[in-house]
């Protein structure tokens, strides 16, 4: 109840946050849910330039987007309503920890505080997303199998068989539980037994979906994430410094850790990771300049290069110690962690079709627990010593959401600003790029630029043009001189300009590698500039 009610209080604070980044796909489902309930994704949206079906779109399961259309019932679709809903997940995430810590740890309370106060929590906890949702259902899933395995339960083991069943239906992630409690399983009971059945429970779940979803969409939806992610990586890079990147993201979402590591790592562990990490970050300046990918900001920037060997260093040192622990004691918890944080690792950044934050998400129980236990069978930390790296922990993780809810609501703002100063009767509004822009320019019944051939900008019609967009379809600089005039342009400082989730410039972006190599930065954030043009001739996009 302590766990529950802290985590509320750290996340209410972030209700009010503009829907931001995919929140508009999970939104317009569940919309779309209160008028055909068993058809959530049955129509059409403009999300990367031409008009497609929801189901091409979005490439997660639907649970969640029910979950937000029942929500919505009572409450409406309103922002405060929605994250206020989100917690709740959220809070069975930590308790979940707490319960699985202890099986390995005196330190059950401070493993869940752990996770609580990372980085890639407090943002994931503040979204309308289906990261936190899975997890919520991954956690529990754990703990009931282990119970049952332990027990000889089968009511539990059935139990964690639905908890699979839907950790899968809020992201197609949720099917690695399958083989890590298989794995574990063997590992521990040394021969398949009745427990095998209760696994066939969510692979027929699984087969089920398929189906239905081929006969409703002609494609089996599960299925085609890997045909998409097998496309996306050809544009988002399979190449040598994929897995660096991954490694900073890793330990970017998991620098909580670091005020641990007095505690909890030797000192030849801290020289020998720290000299990895200072050759790592060393081999990725002079490879990525060789290449357009993770962009980096110029050299002059010392902060961003010590904050990337930092992030480099926490993540060999999580992934060394978790097969460290293993082989040390053969512990089948042991192996479970290990399986947990490098399966998480490996798909994040070698089969996921971009490194982003909230897919490094999933091991972030496992790594609390991992922490905990190294910090009660190496001693050497007081509870003040603890109590001061949680704080510090808090304090970085709090900002950390604070620069990403202050970067999120410059869209809703801006957005407002445009129907307030540009609305006019006879003028279409346009706009280009995406993600939380778009839910709000929409909402004013202002239009995505689309590439349809029917699709024409008339003359004086507007068009607005972030800085910083998605999917973009124009380039003022590059079209036919005539036919647009820049006329006007605004912009919003984020309030917290000393850290940023978002920022290209300087190589961060906590969605995303594709912009860069880090989860977040200090640095200097500069200002989102949206710059309005007028159609002088029309034309279309096509």
């Amino acid at each position: 109840m302590v766990l529950a009610a802290i985590t509320v209080t750290v996340l209410v604070p972030f209700a009010g946050k503009a829907f931001h980044i995919d929140e508009p796909l999970y939104l317009w489902s569940a919309k779309h849910i209160h008028e055909s309930p068993l058809d959530p994704y049955g129509f059409t949206k403009n999300w990367t330039g031409p008009y497609r079906p929801m189901w091409a779109i979005n490439q997660n399961p639907p649970l969640l987007p029910y979950y937000i259309a029942a929500v919505a019932l009572l409450f409406g679709f309103g922002e405060t309503a929605l994250h206020i809903s989100m917690i709740l997940p959220a809070v069975a995430v930590v308790t979940g920890t707490y319960m699985l810590a202890r099986r390995y740890t005196s330190m059950p309370f401070e493993a869940a505080l752990l996770t609580l106060i990372a980085p890639v929590f407090m943002v994931s906890g503040a979204m309308v997303m289906c990261d936190m949702f899975m997890l919520s259902f991954w956690i529990w899933a754990v703990n009931f199998w282990l119970k049952g395995i332990d027990e000889g339960r089968h009511g539990f083991l059935a139990l964690s068989a639905v908890f699979i069943s839907l950790a899968f239906l809020s992201k197609y992630f949720g099917v690695t539980l399958i083989p890590l409690l298989a794995a574990y399983t063997l590992y521990k009971k040394k021969s398949i037994g009745t427990w095998g059945l209760y696994l066939l429970i969510p692979i027929l779940t699984i087969i089920t979906y398929q189906y239905v979803t081929y006969v409703q969409y002609g494609s089996g939806l599960f299925s085609r994430t890997f045909l998409l992610t097998a496309s996306h990586k050809d544009r988002f890079t399979m190449n040598h410094l994929r897995y660096i990147a991954g490694l900073s993201f890793t330990g970017g979402c998991m620098a909580t850790a670091l005020f641990y590591a007095p505690y909890i790592w030797k000192k030849k562990e801290i020289l020998s990771s720290g000299i990895a990490a200072c050759i790592v970050t060393i081999l990725f300046c002079i490879l990525a300049p060789k290449t357009n990918l993770y962009p980096l900001p110029c050299s002059t920037n010392a902060v961003l290069y010590i904050l990337f060997a930092m992030f480099v260093f926490t993540a060999i040192e999580i992934l060394r110690h978790a097969a460290g622990e293993f082989f040390r004691d053969k512990n089948p918890l042991s192996f479970l962690l290990m399986l947990w944080i490098t399966g998480t690792f490996v798909f994040a950044t070698f089969l996921n079709w971009t490194i982003s934050a909230r897919v490094i998400l999933p091991m972030l129980p496992a790594v609390s627990i991992l922490i905990m236990t190294m910090v009660q069978t190496r001693g050497g930390s007081g509870i003040k010593q603890r109590l001061a790296a949680i704080v510090l922990g808090l304090v970085l993780s709090l900002s950390v959401s604070a620069a990403d809810t202050s970067y999120a609501n410059i869209a809703r703002d801006a957005a407002a600003h445009v129907k307030e100063r540009y609305t006019s009767p006879h003028v279409t509004i346009w706009f280009d790029g995406h993600w939380g822009f778009q839910y709000y320019m929409e909402s004013y019944g202002f239009r995505p630029l689309d590439v349809h051939p029917d699709s024409t900008l008339n003359k004086w019609d507007l068009i607005v043009v972030p800085d910083f967009r998605t999917n973009a379809l124009m380039n003022p600089e590059a079209l036919k001189p005539g036919l647009i005039n820049y006329v006007d342009k605004f912009e919003y400082q984020p309030s917290f300009r000393w850290i940023s989730t978002m920022n290209r410039k300087y190589g961060a972006n906590f969605y995303t590698s594709y912009y860069g190599p880090l989860p977040f930065t200090f640095a200097g954030v500069s200002p989102v500039e949206y710059k309005v043009y007028v159609v002088t001739e029309p034309f279309s996009l096509n």
